[in-house]
């Protein structure tokens, strides 16, 4: 169940994959995120922030 992913950070590490197998229908166990790698994502497509908005958070250190 253990396999080897490689992380955007870390190079090639351990990683619990999935306990059950189908053939082909899901795609390979991926690594997880570095932090702050969705960040930009979650506040302008969930939250709906605009690039402005967001960068002016990112500049008085709300998120990083």
């Amino acid at each position: 169940m253990v396999v080897e992913v490689e992380h955007q950070a870390l190079g090639m590490i351990p990683i619990v994959s999935r306990p059950f197998k189908f053939d082909e229908a899901m795609p390979p166990p991926a690594a997880p995120p570095v932090l702050g790698q969705h960040t930009d994502a979650v506040l302008g497509e969930v939250l709906g922030l605009t690039p402005a908005r967001i960068a002016e958070l990112r500049s008085s250190g709300v998120v990083g």
